[in-house]
């Protein structure tokens, strides 16, 4: 997997790069054109990669949704569930963060 997403940048972005020294010496419309061409889909490799990773990395996929959803359930399981000590780990936790923040 790692072999063919770096095989997938080298030559996307070699294709750019050979395209930007041929524009560099011999100008002309087409070489232009087909850097710009060449410019567009090198951007792509980046949401190319994301898509990779979430389709094939378990743990990547749970990060995201740690990231998304994680803070948001877990205080809306709280309030369901009536933990009483909910807002005592809230406040615990935003000592601490506080504490730290002015270290």
């Amino acid at each position: 997997m790692l072999l063919t997403n770096s095989l997938i940048y080298v030559l996307i972005s070699g294709t750019w790069s050979m395209l930007f020294l041929v524009s560099c010496f011999h100008y002309s419309a087409v070489v232009e054109q087909c850097l710009l061409i060449a410019a567009a889909i090198t951007r792509l490799v980046f949401d190319y990669n994301f898509f990779i990773y979430f389709i094939t990395g378990k743990q990547f996929r749970s990060e995201l949704h740690k990231l998304f959803f994680g803070v948001c359930s877990s205080a809306a399981a709280a309030a369901v569930a009536g933990d009483n000590n909910y807002d005592d780990r809230v406040t615990r936790h935003s000592q601490i963060n506080t504490a730290i923040s002015t270290i």
